[in-house]
């Protein structure tokens, strides 16, 4: 499934083994993980219809894990461009990091030519193979 190679990825990105936050963001749909010294804590998925919804699960999920968002970054997955509505209202509140592609691989021109956040869900299959 995808939540499970969205969580080996993320663990493979969580090599300071410090706490982080991570989105991996759709259109009507998100997954949220924390991690914490290394291990998986908490994962939820979330459809939503809005901006104002997608806010309103994300900032529970904060608040039902008692983390603070003015001390967190969130690492953000997403192909939706970076200027979406949901990143402008999310920034409102926490502090957003998107995910830039891996530097171990040789790239095609077709994606040097996206911007470097998207295709984490093709890099994410093949980092956890």
């Amino acid at each position: 499934s995808t939540s499970s190679i969205f969580l080996d990825y993320v663990l493979s990105l969580n090599t300071n083994r410090t706490r982080q936050l991570f989105l991996q963001i759709y259109k009507h749909e998100f997954h949220i993980i924390l991690i914490q010294h290394g291990e998986f804590q908490f994962y939820n998925k979330f459809k939503f219809k809005n901006k104002l919804d997608f806010i309103y699960y994300f900032m529970n999920c904060l608040k039902v894990l008692e983390l603070e968002s003015n001390t967190l970054d969130v690492q953000i997955i997403t192909d939706l461009e970076k200027d979406h509505e949901i990143f402008y209202e999310l920034k409102k509140h926490i502090n957003t990091i998107f995910l830039d592609r891996p530097i171990n691989f040789l790239y095609d021109d077709n994606i040097l030519t996206q911007s470097i956040h998207k295709n984490q869900n093709l890099f994410s299959q093949i980092i956890c193979e």
